[in-house]
């Protein structure tokens, strides 16, 4: 059974929108199916007001006269800030656990840096 739909906030209702299109970057969504998939009782003006200032802000791309789409351009902006803060290089010793992950102890830090299994 699912939930009652909620009224939102302007910022929370464009925080829903955002990671809507973000997660389907592929999908074309018109305001209704936004509504229903954010599970919101919003009035259909307040969405259509939300994605057109995501329109503005250069985040989601308006396809057709009520079909939206997230903008890959802001995906891939959004991956080179994360590639640039990758750019570090660290050396030292790895110690290993037994779940896979490990601990890179390096002679200049404090801390030790923590390396994930699954990455």
């Amino acid at each position: 059974m699912s939930r009652q739909p909620r009224q939102l906030k302007d910022a929370d209702l464009s925080n829903q929108i955002e990671r809507l299109l973000y997660k389907n970057p592929n999908t074309r969504f018109n305001a209704l199916q936004v509504s229903r998939k954010i599970n919101c009782a919003n009035p259909h003006g307040a969405i259509i007001r939300v994605l057109h200032k995501l329109v503005t802000d250069k985040k989601v791309s308006r396809l057709s006269e009520d079909r939206y789409q997230w903008l890959q351009q802001a995906d891939t902006q959004r991956k080179k800030k994360a590639r640039s803060e990758d750019k570090t290089l660290y050396t030292g010793i790895v110690d290993m656990t037994r779940s896979g992950a490990a601990y890179i102890i390096h002679s200049e830090s404090v801390e030790d840096i923590y390396v994930n299994a699954k990455t």
